[in-house]
């Protein structure tokens, strides 16, 4: 990461969704911000601590207890420890400035009530043009409300 630079953190056990999720929102956020996405939860746990004042918006993925992030687990961390909502309220526990964003390839989940924003993009992930078009109009919108609120 950049010193001083404005972050967006993706939290996803898939790393085929991370680097596409990635691809799309790294052309529209403006100098000044970039985009981290850890490839296992204590790094991106990590990430939050450690850059608590440049991690504005997260994105965190609704079904993070998939077998997919079984590879990714962390040493002590059992698998109902790290479903999306725990997640999300590890991340409200150190920061409640941070913008959590619901993120899911498919329909959306419970967290819902923990973020300030919801996204389903399966389709972002099957190249769907409109579907990374509506993707870019929301990392829009919450740079601009981070841009405002964190004056």
């Amino acid at each position: 990461m950049n010193a001083g630079n404005k972050v967006i953190l993706i939290i996803d056990d898939n790393p085929e969704y991370r680097e596409t999720a990635t691809a799309v929102i790294r052309p529209v956020i403006p100098a000044g911000w970039e985009v981290v996405a850890p490839s296992t939860l204590a790094n991106a746990i990590a990430v939050v601590r450690s850059k608590i004042a440049a991690v504005q918006i997260v994105f965190v993925d609704y079904r993070l207890n998939s077998n997919a992030y079984q590879p990714l687990r962390d040493d002590g961390m059992t698998y109902e420890d790290i479903t999306g909502d725990r997640v999300a309220l590890m991340i409200r526990d150190i920061s409640n400035k941070a913008l959590l964003v619901g993120f899911s390839a498919g329909k959306n989940s419970s967290l819902a009530h923990l973020t300030d924003a919801s996204y389903s993009g399966k389709d972002v992930f099957v190249k769907n043009e409109p579907a990374k078009q509506a993707l870019s109009v929301l990392i829009a919108e919450l740079v601009s409300r981070c841009d405002e609120e964190w004056k």
